[in-house]
């Protein structure tokens, strides 16, 4: 029963790694998907 909520987290987790890489000054111009 554990699977889902680690595919949620991860998935959690990925989107917020792309936020911080987002807001991130170095990384801004490797993200030309948004």
């Amino acid at each position: 029963d554990f699977e889902p909520f680690m595919a949620q987290k991860s998935h959690y987790i990925m989107h917020l790694a792309r936020y911080l890489n987002r807001m991130s000054p170095t990384d801004s111009a490797d993200e030309p998907e948004l």
